[in-house]
């Protein structure tokens, strides 16, 4: 009789749903570290997530707080450059103090991780010099 028809076809095109990173670990300083400099360089661990679309480490976001953990003293906002690695920049910490970091990352789909567990540490103090009217002198370090 003849009788055909066209065939149609319909694509369908499925995403699997986005889930978040791995909660990334702190490496250095470890908890507990004493007389780090003043310009520390933070460092956790490689960035891991589930998902089966390979999904990327887009980004992380570092918070150095105070030694309550609740008031911030640098947030890197959303760094796209520093991902497993940052340097804190000079003048935000503060010599013989006490302090908290944590980090969270982001994938290339824009899911964030929880925060890693916070990670305490103690900034140096400051090297002094003293030098005494008998010509002797003498250089010391720790706080003030």
């Amino acid at each position: 009789a003849e009788n055909y028809s066209e065939i149609a076809s319909n694509f369908v095109t499925y995403t699997p749903p986005n889930t978040v990173p791995n909660t990334p670990t702190n490496v250095s300083p470890a908890n507990g570290s004493t007389s780090v400099l003043l310009t520390p360089t933070l460092q956790a661990t490689a960035f891991s997530d589930s998902d089966c679309v390979g999904d990327t480490h887009a980004a992380s976001q570092w918070q150095l707080l105070n030694s309550t953990g609740v008031t911030i003293v640098w947030d890197s906002g959303t760094n796209t450059t520093d991902k497993t690695t940052v340097t804190v920049p000079t003048g935000k910490l503060a010599y013989a103090s006490n302090y908290v970091w944590k980090v969270r990352y982001r994938d290339s789909r824009s899911a964030w991780s929880a925060y890693s567990t916070q990670t305490a540490f103690t900034t140096a103090g400051p090297a002094l010099s003293i030098s005494r009217s008998n010509g002797l002198s003498r250089s010391m370090s720790g706080p003030s």
